[in-house]
């Protein structure tokens, strides 16, 4: 792991764990999907093949297993070139409580990770 990675896992409020879905990212007027790689309740990351502005507010739409689909505003935080793809991470700017919960509880769930290698 680089020395970028280790940090920002470091600075990570919230646990995160792996959530390989389909997400949607409204940036500047444009819709791209996008595969989100892991979840938290501070924020997630996704791959997609577009670099977006550093900083900037986007709205990401997601749907957590046997949960609700959330449209939720986040902000950029980091970003790095990964072959053809772009890696991004960004931060929840104003998650709801139901929200929140969801997302725990999906994160604290053991359902999905004994068939996941």
């Amino acid at each position: 792991m680089s020395q970028s990675a280790t940090e920002t896992h470091l600075q990570r409020k919230y646990p995160r764990r792996e959530f390989r879905r389909g997400v949607g990212v409204l940036s500047a007027g444009h819709y791209i999907l996008a595969e989100s790689i892991d979840i938290g309740e501070g924020g997630l990351s996704f791959q997609s093949e577009f670099m977006l502005d550093a900083i900037k507010t986007v709205v990401i739409t997601f749907q957590i297993p046997n949960g609700e689909m959330i449209s939720v505003a986040g902000t950029i935080r980091n970003q790095r070139q990964e072959g053809d793809k772009v890696h991004a991470g960004l931060s929840f700017n104003a998650l709801t409580f139901t929200y929140k919960r969801q997302i725990r509880y999906y994160v604290s769930s053991r359902a999905e990770t004994a068939g996941a290698s």
